[in-house]
C-alpha cells in the first residue's frame, strides 16, 4: 500500500487550511499592516504558482495515484491573493489621506502654540 495518496491529500487539506484560517485569525494584522497584507498575497501567488510546476514535475507519475492536479485549489489561492491586494489598496487609499490630514493638524496645532509662544494671535 503506497502512502502517496494519504501525503497528497494532507498537501490537499494543508493548503485548505492555509486559505481559510490565515485571513481570519490574521485579519486584523493583515489589514492594519500594509506589508504583511502584501506579504499574504506574495505568499498565496507563490504557492499557487509552485502548485501548478507540480503535474510537470511528476510526468512519470507517484506510485499509487493516477494524476496529481491542484486545479482547483491553485485558482483559489490566487482568487484570495487577489481579494487580499484589493483590499490593502483600498484600505490605502484611505488611509493616506487620514495620516496626512493628522500630520497636517498637528503642524497647524504646533503653529498656534509657537505663534502664541512668540506674542502673535
Amino acid at each position: 500500500m503506497f502512502s502517496s495518496p494519504r501525503l497528497y491529500q494532507a498537501t490537499r487539506s494543508l493548503i485548505d487550511l492555509y486559505r481559510a484560517l490565515m485571513p481570519v485569525h490574521h485579519a486584523r494584522a493583515l489589514t492594519q499592516v500594509p506589508a504583511l497584507g502584501i506579504l499574504f498575497y506574495s505568499d498565496c501567488m507563490y504557492i499557487a504558482r509552485e502548485l501548478e510546476k507540480i503535474p510537470e514535475r511528476f510526468e512519470e507519475g507517484i506510485p499509487g495515484l493516477d494524476d496529481v492536479q491542484y486545479d482547483d485549489v491553485a485558482p483559489a489561492l490566487k482568487a484570495l491573493a487577489k481579494r487580499w491586494l484589493e483590499l490593502q489598496v483600498v484600505c490605502l487609499k484611505w488611509r493616506l489621506p487620514a495620516q496626512c490630514l493628522v500630520l497636517a493638524l498637528r503642524f497647524y496645532y504646533l503653529l498656534l502654540l509657537h505663534s502664541k509662544d512668540n506674542g502673535g494671535s
